[in-house]
């Protein structure tokens, strides 16, 4: 029998809050590009006092969104202006990925892609919208889960050498980021990550450029390839 668990990590958290406040952002602002964000939302550390207190504070800039609370695990989010300590919105999307991949690759990502480098066999795991990670057994050398759509992100291990994504990956990809998922990466036990995320809204005609197999110079969707550690 294949395993499959459900664990939290400081990237799961720190991605779930993060999605949270771009799907804001997203939902509200007429140009999202162009907000500015609390740039505390990428320290862990920042998050899980904010947890332990039951509040977090989110500034924005412009007031595009009105001051609401929403909760995020039982933990009050609040929005509300701010003109201090902000980055701008590209910032977070360009951040984030490495940011989340980098927070759990000795905690998750390496005992896995250390599997997958011994028999071949890759795992996917699937960042929720509420802060968890689900982890799948795949079969050798491949990992797919069809028809998982609105998630954050999806992430699977690659055999060492094989730090890149495929044609079917970036399909995934693309359908993950119509549903506004944020990215999609393949990590090896080298610790290289290659990663597929996205800069504001999906634009259609990036997509269509995508499907047809032109992946440079896509203004909404960025490729990069890094080493985690």
């Amino acid at each position: 029998m294949k395993e499959q668990w459900l664990t939290t990590t400081d990237g799961s958290l720190l991605l779930g809050l993060a999605s949270l406040i771009i799907d804001v952002v997203e939902s509200n602002c007429e140009d999202p590009l162009t907000a500015m964000v609390t740039s505390e939302v990428l320290d862990e550390n920042h998050l899980k006092e904010g947890m332990k207190r039951g509040l977090l504070e989110v500034h924005l800039k412009p007031a595009c969104v009105e001051p609401k609370e929403l909760v995020y695990r039982g933990v009050q989010v609040f929005f509300t202006e701010g003109r201090e300590g902000l980055i701008a919105i590209r910032e977070l999307y360009e951040r984030l990925p490495i940011k989340v991949l980098s927070l759990d690759y000795f905690s998750l990502y390496s005992r896995l892609a250390k599997r997958t480098a011994e028999s071949g066999v890759e795992y996917m795991i699937v960042y929720t919208e509420d802060g968890e990670a689900l982890v799948f057994e795949g079969e050798k050398f491949r990992a797919s889960l069809p028809g998982v759509r609105s998630v954050p992100a999806l992430v699977h291990t690659h055999p060492a050498g094989h730090c890149g994504l495929s044609r079917k990956d970036v399909e995934s990809g693309l359908e993950l980021m119509m549903d506004r998922g944020l990215m999609v990466a393949a990590v090896t036990e080298d610790a290289c990550a290659a990663i597929m995320y996205r800069v504001g809204l999906l634009d259609e005609e990036d997509l269509l450029k995508a499907k047809e197999g032109t992946l440079g110079g896509l203004n909404s969707v960025k490729f990069v390839r890094v080493n985690l550690v």
